[in-house]
This record gives C-alpha cells, sequence and structure tokens, in this order.
C-alpha cells in the first residue's frame, strides 16, 4: 500500500516523529512522508505511533491500495515524485 503521512506536534516532539517515520517512509517536507509499505511494516508503524502518541499530537495518515491511483505533483521542486 502507498502510504502518505503528516504531523502536527509540539516542536519538543518533533524529532521523535521524524526518526519514527524516516524509519519507513521517504521524507518529502518538513512534516510529511511518503512511501510504500507492507502490510506488516504498516501495522509496525502504527504500533510505534500509538506507543508516541498523546492528546496533543496531531497526525493524518493517508492509504491507497497502489500508488498507481494517485499522482503527486511537487509543483516548487525539480523533483516529482512520480506521475501516473
Amino acid at each position: 500500500m502507498y502510504v502518505i503521512a503528516a504531523y502536527d506536534v509540539d516542536k519538543k516532539r518533533d524529532g521523535k516523529y521524524l526518526r519514527l517515520f524516516k524509519k519507513y517512509l521517504f521524507h518529502a517536507q518538513n512534516s510529511l512522508f511518503l512511501g510504500e509499505l507492507t502490510q506488516s511494516e504498516f501495522n509496525s508503524l502504527q504500533k510505534n505511533i500509538n506507543k508516541l502518541n498523546n492528546e496533543s499530537d496531531r497526525l493524518l495518515l493517508i492509504t491507497v491500495p497502489k500508488k498507481t491511483y494517485l499522482s503527486i505533483l511537487d509543483y516548487n521542486s525539480q523533483d516529482l515524485y512520480f506521475v501516473s
């Protein structure tokens, strides 16, 4: 599955989430991550999120069965993640 993850957390907690998401996904922007995960990897990511998460943290995970169902264009960058 293809995963898009974003977070908005207190600055003191930012590094913890940054390290966690970098283990699993491509770091696209400050708190935005993209990548393809197996179901097992996704489950592991969710378990680790649950360990870190508290009431003030805002996290968003968007999953798409296959990345071919999604187009991402970054107009302000030389890098194009993919176009389908």
